[in-house]
């Protein structure tokens, strides 16, 4: 953060990198759930300033995949109907339960490196605001609960038609009503499936 003192704000982008390895290494996990490939998962979180200048990597999280359980022939997830006061106080009940699960989940990476660029920050005499930023994997309602309560700044590319506090009541209508803010032409290489 001592590159970033000065600025107007920091930018920390954070990604899952996947590290594919040779089959059956030892210490490895699969890393697709439609490939058998095996290999390390790195959760990291890289410091930018608002030009995209790179500040370094600030957070860094390794992980391997254990085996998935198979589930027995036949099985389904019940779903019951219930009337909305059931399904407020089912809500109320099962909070607690929902951040256990995510504690348990990959999507608790988001949490984990949020908290650590944050302390970073909070021990870096004069560093400017953080904004963080995630793709798409990022959308998590829980992720973001804890990033409100906290007073985080995040921005996220969405995947997930969300409730919104507006007449559209969706997120994606929401956005199909508001006018362009602004545009900006960019040049994207060629690929062996698309041209430049």
């Amino acid at each position: 953060f001592a590159h970033a003192l000065g600025r107007p704000y920091a930018v920390a982008a954070h990604d899952t990198v996947f590290y594919t390895l040779a089959d059956h290494v030892q210490g490895t996990g699969a890393v697709s759930a439609r490939k058998p490939a095996q290999g390390v998962l790195v959760h990291n979180a890289i410091l930018c300033g608002p030009e995209g200048d790179f500040f370094g990597v600030v957070a860094w999280d390794d992980w391997t995949r254990t085996p998935r359980r198979r589930r027995a022939p036949g099985w389904q997830r019940s779903r019951e109907s219930a009337r909305p006061s059931r399904v407020m106080a089912r809500y109320a009940r099962r909070r607690a339960t929902w951040r256990r699960r995510l504690q348990r989940s990959e999507n608790w990476k988001w949490v984990t490196s949020l908290d650590a660029v944050m302390a970073v920050a909070a021990a870096q005499e004069g560093a400017p605001p953080v904004r963080h930023v995630f793709d798409r994997e990022g959308d998590d309602w829980r992720v973001f609960q804890h990033a409100l309560r906290r007073g985080y700044s995040v921005i996220v590319r969405a995947r997930t038609d969300r409730g919104v506090q507006a007449p559209e009541h969706k997120l994606w209508a929401l956005m199909a009503a508001q006018e362009i803010a602004a545009t900006k032409e960019m040049t994207v290489q060629a690929t062996p499936k698309r041209a430049a």
